[in-house]
Order: C-alpha cells, then structure tokens, then sequence
C-alpha cells in the first residue's frame, strides 16, 4: 500500500530499470539501498522495484545519492532493459545520441580496439597526423600502426621536441582521448600538465578524432571530474616521475599548485567547436589509465 498518496508519482518502467542498473553497476543490495535512502528495511524497496507501488517524489533525491547519480539519469527514458554493457549500465548508442546532440555528428561505435583502429588508418590515408601522448591511443596499437602506413605522424608528447609538437598541432588530423566522459550529458573532459592536446583539439587541424573507452564513462559531469583527478592524473605523474602529491600521499589535492602538477589546464567540451570536424570514436572495451575501476 502506498503511504504517501500526496508525493507519489508514476513512473515509467524505464525509471525502475535506471535503479537496478545502478545498484547491479555499484554492487548495492536492497538492504543497503533501502538503509540509505531511509527505508527501515527492504521490503519498500523491494515492492518500489516490482512495481507494486510507486516511489515516492520526495525520495527521487535520496535515490539519486545513494545510487552515486543524478536525478536526470534516473528519470532518462531512453534507457531500455537492453542497455546493461557488460555491468557498467551504459549504452552507448544512447551515450552516442547525447553527443550527436552536441554537435559531435560522427560519432561511431566499435566494438573491439582492432575495428576501430583499422577505421581510424583508413581515415588518416595520405594524412598528416598529429597523436596526443595517450595510454588509451597505445594499448590499441594505433600509434604503430599509423607509423607503418605512408603518412608522416606526429607525436604531441611530452617527451617529443618543440618542433614535433608544433607538427603535431597543426596535422590535417589530430588523434586524443579524454579523460573522462559524462553519460548525462555527453560533455567530456581533459585535463592536461602542458595543454598540447587540449589546444590541438579547438583550433587547428582538419579533423580532430576523440577515441574513447567504455571506462571512461562517468555517470555525470562531477564524477567525470572526480574520475579525471582521483583515478587519472595521479596515474599519470606516477608514470612520469612527478613528486606530486597525489603521487606522494595516494590522493588528489585538488589545490595543488605546483610546477610538476598534472592537472594545470582543465577543459570540458560541452559542444562541438565552430570550425572544427570532430569524430568520437566509442569503443566498448576497458583501455587507458585507470582500466581496473590516461587518457
């Protein structure tokens, strides 16, 4: 029996299906759900969830916090009970629509590194490339690979010379990844310690091609961030040797303000830039730092 007539609504079917995708992505029982959401014990959510009764306006919020999202993923009717991608409650297809929306047109999925890497060679044929310095662009083989075909690449690393990462930035196409990317919205995120790929990504090449992996999903923009910061950065100046403290103490200090930091140039595209081809290249596969859970 409902007990609050006055705050209830109906809700889709596909709302429901949003809760349990979220408790089966961040291992919640019923038990924990309902002692977060304030609940005395399970049997409310239990029938919230079978659809015996409806589930209360005023809790929508605490759903929200408990699950680790937001109000507007819960209530996305787009979802179906088809969406679940090996756990992580993401489809992309969905996530493809949202950056559509935002001006990303090409926007392509793959299923496996090796598809998307042969598309991506066969776009770059008789091109100037520019590659971001990128674990994800790595671990698929691309660099390799585009270095075998005929084109002239460049790598926009930290390592590379001050002329190489001039090349890089302004090739017919520049190659990155992200750091994180909002399954609400379709905004994704980059941060950088020199600003090389973010600068290549707004300005000056022909094309620019974001790959990104199914691990980089967030379920929001906060947690994109949060993702980008506390599971990236950290693995980043690890890797290159920075005494960062993150690397320090094994966590971000989000004002740290130093030489050596990774993190001194932040950028969100919320929309595709005037001027600027892009193509996003989903792959549904775990590449790039911060894989257990760089760009």
């Amino acid at each position: 029996m409902n007990t609050e007539p006055n705050t209830t609504t109906d809700f889709t079917d596909a709302i429901i299906i949003n809760i349990k995708h979220r408790m089966k992505k961040l291992g919640i029982t019923q038990e924990v759900l309902a002692k977060e959401v304030g609940y005395k014990n399970r049997a409310a959510i239990s029938e919230i969830l079978s659809g015996k009764i409806n589930l209360p306006l005023s809790k929508l919020p605490d759903f929200a916090a408990a699950l680790k999202t937001t109000v507007p993923v819960l209530l996305n009717e787009d979802v179906d009970e088809h969406t679940v991608i090996d756990g992580y409650g993401y489809d992309l297809e969905i996530l493809k629509k949202k950056l559509q929306r935002n001006g990303y047109l090409l926007t392509e999925i793959f299923q496996t590194s090796e598809g998307a890497v042969n598309h991506i060679v066969k776009k770059c044929e008789r091109k100037t490339v520019g590659i971001a310095e990128s674990s994800t662009l790595t671990q698929m083989g691309l660099v390799d690979r585009l270095r075998e075909m005929s084109g002239t690449v460049y790598l926009g690393d930290y390592r590379s010379n001050s002329e190489e990462r001039k090349k890089a930035t302004t090739a017919d196409i520049f190659i990155l990844s992200a750091n994180a990317i909002a399954y609400d919205t379709g905004d994704i995120v980059n941060i950088s310690n020199d600003g090389v790929r973010i600068s290549s990504s707004l300005y000056q090449p022909e094309e620019v091609i974001f790959v990104i992996g199914k691990n980089k999903i967030a379920p929001n923009l906060e947690e994109a961030m949060d993702r980008a910061r506390r599971v990236v950065k950290p693995q980043v100046a690890a890797m290159r040797g920075y005494r960062t403290p993150c690397v320090e103490k094994g966590e971000c200090d989000q004002h740290c303000r130093i030489p050596a930091s990774a993190c001194k140039v932040t950028c969100i595209y919320h929309y595709a830039v005037k001027f600027v081809n892009y193509t996003v290249v989903l792959v549904d596969e775990d590449i790039g730092v911060g894989v257990e859970s760089n760009t």
